[in-house]
Protein backbone atom coordinates (compact mmCIF):
# COMPACT_ATOMS: atom_id res chain seq x y z
CA UNK A 1 0.00 0.00 0.00
CA UNK A 2 1.67 3.18 -1.29
CA UNK A 3 0.60 6.62 -1.92
CA UNK A 4 1.91 10.25 -2.00
CA UNK A 5 -0.31 11.23 0.60
CA UNK A 6 -1.73 9.32 3.94
CA UNK A 7 -3.36 10.36 6.87
CA UNK A 8 -1.22 11.08 9.26
CA UNK A 9 0.38 8.42 11.43
CA UNK A 10 0.16 9.98 14.92
CA UNK A 11 -3.52 10.40 14.75
CA UNK A 12 -4.48 7.91 17.85
CA UNK A 13 -7.95 7.33 15.87
CA UNK A 14 -6.59 6.07 13.00
CA UNK A 15 -8.01 2.71 12.13
CA UNK A 16 -8.94 0.53 9.20
CA UNK A 17 -12.08 2.01 8.77
CA UNK A 18 -10.56 5.81 8.85
CA UNK A 19 -8.02 4.72 6.51
CA UNK A 20 -10.30 2.91 3.94
CA UNK A 21 -12.54 6.16 4.09
CA UNK A 22 -8.84 8.65 3.70
CA UNK A 23 -7.76 6.36 0.53
CA UNK A 24 -11.91 6.53 -0.91
CA UNK A 25 -12.09 2.56 -0.67
CA UNK A 26 -14.27 0.36 0.47
CA UNK A 27 -12.71 -1.24 4.30
CA UNK A 28 -13.09 -4.77 2.59
CA UNK A 29 -10.96 -3.41 -0.38
CA UNK A 30 -8.14 -2.25 2.10
CA UNK A 31 -7.86 -5.90 3.58
CA UNK A 32 -7.68 -7.07 0.34
CA UNK A 33 -5.34 -5.00 -0.60
CA UNK A 34 -2.63 -6.17 2.19
CA UNK A 35 -3.90 -9.59 2.25
CA UNK A 36 -0.96 -10.68 -0.38
CA UNK A 37 1.80 -9.39 2.31
CA UNK A 38 0.26 -11.35 5.07
CA UNK A 39 0.07 -8.44 7.47
CA UNK A 40 -3.28 -6.83 8.38
CA UNK A 41 -4.38 -3.47 8.18
CA UNK A 42 -4.03 -2.75 11.68
CA UNK A 43 -0.62 -4.38 11.88
CA UNK A 44 0.38 -2.07 9.11
CA UNK A 45 -0.32 0.87 10.64
CA UNK A 46 1.27 0.11 13.58
CA UNK A 47 4.45 -1.30 11.30
CA UNK A 48 4.76 2.06 9.39
CA UNK A 49 4.35 4.18 13.77
CA UNK A 50 7.08 2.06 14.94
CA UNK A 51 9.29 2.50 11.96
CA UNK A 52 8.42 6.66 12.21
CA UNK A 53 9.49 6.38 16.11
CA UNK A 54 12.57 4.80 15.02
CA UNK A 55 13.72 7.13 12.45
CA UNK A 56 12.94 10.62 14.03
CA UNK A 57 14.25 12.80 11.62
CA UNK A 58 11.06 11.55 9.18
CA UNK A 59 9.14 12.90 11.82
CA UNK A 60 7.78 16.33 12.97
CA UNK A 61 9.09 15.68 16.29
CA UNK A 62 12.50 16.85 17.44
CA UNK A 63 15.33 14.27 18.31
CA UNK A 64 15.47 15.29 21.62
CA UNK A 65 12.13 14.24 22.63
CA UNK A 66 12.03 11.52 25.34
CA UNK A 67 10.95 8.04 23.64
CA UNK A 68 7.23 8.22 25.37
CA UNK A 69 6.78 11.55 23.79
CA UNK A 70 8.47 10.11 20.59
CA UNK A 71 6.05 7.38 20.27
CA UNK A 72 3.10 9.83 21.29
CA UNK A 73 3.79 12.20 18.22
CA UNK A 74 4.24 8.90 15.82
CA UNK A 75 0.36 7.49 17.22
CA UNK A 76 1.98 4.40 19.23
CA UNK A 77 1.85 5.54 22.72
CA UNK A 78 -0.67 7.51 24.84
CA UNK A 79 0.27 9.88 27.02
CA UNK A 80 -1.54 8.17 29.96
CA UNK A 81 0.54 6.41 32.18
Amino acid sequence: MTRTTSPPLCDPELSPRVLARELDISVRTLHRALAATDESVTAHIRHQRLEQARHPRSTPAPRTLPCRERGVSSGSATTRR
